[in-house]
């Protein structure tokens, strides 16, 4: 069953949160390690779908795992689940430095 977490919506990006696997390090200089040490910054991801399709996705990076990456959409409160592998170009906001009408950096 669904908890409410911290922000009072019932989003968990994973069951087993205190597992071995969970926890464990991510590869230095991987895309996970990059994106992890980046958790809670606003940022704009894009993703490779098939062989020339851009989507570009952008929110406040919530959690990353071993193959996907979870950005949270302030304006609409919704969570994206993405895949990591698709991944091909991340763009954070400069320190102090969002775009127009976007939140402040925070962690969520």
């Amino acid at each position: 069953m669904a908890e409410l977490n911290n922000n009072g919506n019932f989003f968990r990006p994973s069951e087993n949160n205190d597992s071995d696997f969970n926890q464990s390090p991510a590869y230095p200089g991987s895309w996970q390690q990059v994106l992890r040490n980046n958790e809670g910054q606003y940022c704009i991801i894009d993703f490779l779908i098939g062989t020339e399709n851009i989507v570009q996705k952008e929110g406040i990076l919530y959690d990353v795992g071993v193959s996907f990456v979870v950005l949270f959409e302030p304006r609409s409160g919704n969570y994206i689940v993405c895949d990591l592998y698709s991944i091909k170009f991340v763009t954070f906001a400069g320190s102090g430095v969002l775009p127009a009408g976007k939140v402040p950096k925070r962690r969520v």
